[in-house]
């Protein structure tokens, strides 16, 4: 992924943000993926298109957005996925053949991927996940 197409997304969550702002309905699900510095060696990049390209070909109501590094760079790729604004799961070592798997699973059946969870402090729950 180029520089060019990291600014699309930036712009089209700038747009999502916007919308929110005038009154539309914001996204009952949002994905931020960890775009840090070992993220991107290890991938993200072609994790965060892929989510993009899914929720887009899904046709699903989802916000997917970037952020700096998560802190844990032993397990990148990662994302967190986000549900009513507050449950939060993270997702680590993703790989772009993982996402539609992921999509399909936690937010259209509403159910954790336990073999890539990663417990992290705050998450919610007690589910079993690899721990770091």
């Amino acid at each position: 992924m180029k520089l060019d197409e990291l600014k699309a997304i930036r712009d089209k969550a700038a747009a999502a943000m916007s919308q929110k702002q005038k009154g539309d309905k914001e996204p009952e699900w949002k994905i931020v993926m960890s775009m840090g510095t070992s993220g991107i060696l290890y991938g993200a990049r072609d994790v965060l298109k892929k989510f993009m390209q899914e929720v887009e070909s899904m046709q699903l109501h989802v916000l997917v957005t970037q952020s700096g590094s998560f802190g844990l760079d032993d397990i990148e790729p990662m994302c967190a996925i986000y549900h009513g604004g507050r449950n939060k799961v993270v997702y680590g070592r993703l790989k772009p053949e993982m996402v539609h798997e992921l999509l399909e699973t936690h937010i259209v059946k509403g159910e954790i991927l336990k073999q890539y969870r990663v417990v992290v402090p705050g998450d919610i729950g007690n589910e079993p996940g690899r721990t770091v």
